[in-house]
């Protein structure tokens, strides 16, 4: 598994009952590359048999994304306060991004927002 940084963050011990997070008790440690460094905003498991990874974002939708999640946050914000819905164009104007993408991010967004 390698060495593990020193700075510790608590656990999400016990899940929120939907089954996104494993059920283990402890502490989450940083992740560190291979020379020893610390890899941003990757956590892992302190328990040796376990080391698994994460990051804010596993296991949600906005997992494999390829956007900041500023950019997500921006766009839902931009999404709830208008009255009556957002072009994506509109929207691509406002993150800065292109239309297909903020079509694709709209999209997505009202998916999760329909759960």
């Amino acid at each position: 598994m390698g060495a593990f940084a020193t700075r510790r963050v608590p656990a999400l011990a016990g899940g929120n009952g939907v089954g996104q997070w494993p059920d283990v008790s402890g502490m989450w440690l940083q992740a560190l590359d291979r020379t020893g460094r610390a890899r941003p905003g990757l956590y892992q498991c302190s328990n040796g048999a376990c080391g698994f990874q994460f990051s804010a974002t596993t296991r949600t939708p906005l997992h494999a994304t390829k956007l900041p999640l500023s950019t997500w946050l921006k766009a839902l914000w931009l999404t709830l306060q208008s009255d009556k819905g957002l072009s994506s164009i509109r929207l691509a104007e406002a993150l800065g991004v292109s239309q297909p993408t903020t079509w694709r991010v709209g999209h997505a967004l009202r998916l999760m927002l329909a759960r």
